[in-house]
């Protein structure tokens, strides 16, 4: 028996909902967390890691990212972090 159009539009809104529960409940989740560059080219994406697990970032005001630096996120886009350094920049009294 084949599915009907019906159906198979069910089957993608359903699809498309278990997605969107998933980027929310993504956001939720690391939004606030610290997380340690561990990799990447000077500039302002680079790898973090956030409770063990490996991420993509970029530096949401634009600024370099350096390996060791620790950072904060700020928010999700895609599944990429945006994030912001917890430490003073170079030359800067803290």
């Amino acid at each position: 028996m084949e599915d009907s159009a019906i159906g198979h539009f069910l089957k993608a809104a359903l699809a498309f909902a278990s997605l969107i529960a998933m980027f929310w409940f993504l956001r939720r989740r690391v939004v606030g967390l610290e997380g340690v560059v561990i990799e990447g080219p000077p500039g302002p994406y680079a790898m973090i890691s956030v409770n063990g697990e490996k991420w993509r970032a970029i530096a949401a005001d634009g600024t370099h990212l350096r390996t060791g630096e620790k950072v904060t996120i700020v928010r999700v886009k895609g599944l990429q972090l945006a994030v912001v350094s917890r430490e003073s920049p170079p030359g800067q009294a803290t």
